[in-house]
């Protein structure tokens, strides 16, 4: 018991290595929901936090694992924080918190999003219908907005979950007026890695002798309510994942990246018909990987090291009062040296009879280097929506926008490490543009609601990083844009979900058939080929069961299940044989030019769960207790051919897992 015990940790912190598996592979299917609700403005909006009971690896609900079951999201390597909205990259998408770009969403080797259940008061997931202030993104938007401190009483919360722990505390300093919280949430991994690791020594896996790691989160915000209807908060929120592996005597891995932001933010009410929003931030993100010996020399050690340095002013006014409501704002970001983005935009919404419309027009500049000659890039940008109720039970919806996004990414692991560069657009490197049309109808009736969307979304300038292998080693210097390739993408499908909610019980069921393809100059020669994470089919299936909801006791059973098409992978398309004048004649592989030719297998897997909550005195206790992957499927995240026995294998990183969360609040 002991070691089954140890071997499920250790599955989590690391990989196990499934049995080789070639031959044809077929499509399958996988996640996608939430439910959504429809608003005037954004049709498309979801409610992330309505799947706050989900299984997921770290015990605790993440927002990145309930925007990966929603209809068009393609999620990344399985367990993994990344995801891929209708075709685009993952650098194609933006998490806001509290109108705040978060670069580092990623957590704890990619398992959850860096920003922890306990701070967030909603959670918005966008793919279409974006607002003014979303700017510089293509693909998707998560909108996170923070939870004030209590201004009547003091209160203090502990949790504990899987692999992390946390706690917070908020203290009113003027009754109804003034208070502050701050919450702070930290991880063991390191120890219980090393507490575990040597019971896997004869498994025959080149695993790291030990590991040091740093993961933590701190959130600090003071808000005070004016007389005058206005709102005024100061927050800092400050990550940082630092992973140490020791894989020989004094030769040390080192990776991590950190995120630190300070955010004002004003809001009022006090001009009649008109609200002002606005707010003056600080980002600081940073990311790096170094291999060194010790005691080193700089030629003993390896470095590569990013970092982006964002200042933003963003302001906005809004009639919301009127038959037809305005908004005009702007936004001035700083965030390479010597460059900066401006953003202006109008947004106009209502209603003509059973008609609702929304468009948003917003005009961009982007100036790569305002020091030398450079040209500024300008671009105008739309968003357009519009809904007909033809009957209190059906509804008719088409939308269209056309978007730009002025920083490339270039990703540096699929598994929601935010090891990724972001490189500015520049001659060489021009922004990336999408245009996206969509339509489709929803059906409501009593307990049920259902559904259906089709999608068409174009992409200009999409990058290709040439030396994807070679990313964090010596030969990548400064310079990474002399690797990249400029292409377009493709992305069409078919969106379906129903839902259906009683009392006691919630069913939400989706399916996604889509596909995503590329093409670059010189790649696949010269043709379209899917892209990495393009999966055809996704399906889920979400379902939550209330067993007693009396009083101050509430309890039930959660469930999902998931199938999807595999990823794409490079394989080598045969064996050559070459005879070579300083060598031997023998085998060798060829991979030609073709890239993701091969499906990895159908992904499958099936989550269980239950939930208590209860009250005694002035303590409010809830625990989650859950078991990810029940089934026990070895889901494939990578494949690699074994030189040793000369087949492909499959890498998988979870294997059935307990998973747990605790919290008391007071």
């Amino acid at each position: 018991m002991k070691n089954l015990c140890a071997f499920i940790i250790f599955f989590l912190v690391f990989v196990s290595v499934a049995k080789g598996q070639t031959g044809e592979l077929l499509d399958s299917l996988k996640s996608s929901y939430i439910s959504e609700k429809t608003d005037i403005r954004l049709p498309s909006k979801t409610d992330l936090l309505q799947r706050s009971a989900m299984v997921s690896p770290i015990g605790e609900w993440d927002i990145i694992k309930s925007a990966q079951t929603i209809p068009g999201v393609s999620s990344g390597s399985e367990g993994s924080s990344s995801f891929y909205v209708r075709g685009g990259d993952k650098g194609n998408n933006m998490m806001f918190l509290d109108g705040v770009r978060i670069y580092g969403a990623g957590h704890l080797f990619g398992l959850s999003a860096a920003v922890p259940q306990d701070i967030v008061s909603s959670a918005q997931f966008y793919s279409g219908n974006f607002v003014g202030a979303h700017t510089n993104m293509l693909s998707s938007v998560i909108d996170v907005k923070t939870i004030d401190g209590d201004f009547n009483k003091p209160q203090t919360s502990f949790s504990i979950s899987t692999f992390s722990a946390g706690g917070g505390v908020s203290v009113p300093i003027m009754k109804n007026r003034l208070s502050v919280m701050a919450y702070t949430r930290v991880s063991p991994f390191g120890r219980e890695y090393n507490f575990v690791s040597g019971l896997f020594s004869d498994f025959g896996l080149d695993l790291p002798k030990s590991m040091e790691s740093q993961p933590m989160e701190l959130f600090v915000k003071a808000t005070w309510l004016t007389l005058k209807k206005m709102r005024v908060s100061l927050s800092c929120f400050n990550t940082r994942d630092d992973y140490k592996l020791l894989y020989q005597i004094n030769k040390w891995d080192q990776f991590g990246w950190r995120n630190q932001v300070t955010n004002l933010f004003v809001s009022s009410n006090d001009f009649g018909d008109w609200t002002f929003t606005g707010n003056v931030s600080i980002n600081n993100f940073s990311n790096w990987r170094r291999q060194f010996h010790y005691p080193f020399t700089d030629d003993d050690m390896v470095s590569v090291e990013s970092c982006l340095n964002e200042r933003t002013i963003t302001v906005q006014i809004e009639n919301n009062k009127s038959r037809f409501c305005h908004a005009l704002g702007g936004k001035l970001s700083s965030a390479f040296p010597r460059s900066f983005l401006g953003n202006l935009w109008y947004h106009i919404y209502g209603a003509l009879g059973k008609i609702s419309l929304s468009s948003t027009f917003r005009g961009s500049c982007f100036v790569p280097d305002y020091s030398s000659n450079a040209v500024p890039f300008l671009d105008p940008e739309i968003v357009l929506s519009a809904i007909y109720n033809v009957d209190k039970n059906l509804t008719l919806n088409l939308s269209a926008d056309y978007l730009s996004q002025y920083y490339h990414v270039v990703e540096g692991f699929p598994m929601g490490w935010s090891m990724d560069f972001y490189i500015p657009a520049s001659d060489t490197t021009r922004p990336e543009h999408s245009f996206q049309v969509s339509g489709g109808m929803s059906l409501n009736r009593g307990r049920h609601s259902a559904s259906f969307t089709g999608y068409y979304k174009k992409y200009q300038n999409l990058v290709y990083f040439t030396d994807e292998k070679g990313f964090f080693n010596q030969d990548v210097k400064n310079d990474v844009s002399n690797t990249l390739l400029a292409g377009e993408g493709r992305s069409y499908g078919l969106e379906m979900k129903y839902t259906y909610k009683s009392q006691r019980m919630s069913v939400d069921w989706n399916y996604t058939l889509s596909r995503s393809i590329r093409r670059f100059d010189g790649i696949s020669d010269d043709d379209w080929y899917p892209a990495r994470f393009d999966r055809p089919h996704i399906l889920n299936l979400n379902m939550e069961y209330t067993l007693k909801s009396a009083g101050s006791i509430k309890y039930g059973l959660t469930g999902f299940f998931t199938l999807q098409s595999g990823h794409n992978e490079s394989i080598r398309t045969g064996i050559v044989e070459v005879i070579l004048p300083w060598k031997k004649e023998g085998l060798y592989d060829y991979y030609g030019n073709v890239v993701n030719n091969y499906r990895m297998p159908t992904v499958i897997r099936l989550d269980i769960g239950t939930c208590f909550q209860w009250k005694k005195g002035k303590c409010s206790h809830c625990l989650n207790i859950g078991i990810y992957n029940i089934l026990n499927r070895y889901n494939p995240s990578f494949i690699f051919f074994d030189q040793n026995y000369g087949e492909w294998k499959t890498i998988s990183l979870f294997p059935i897992m307990p998973t747990f969360n605790y919290k008391i609040t007071i």
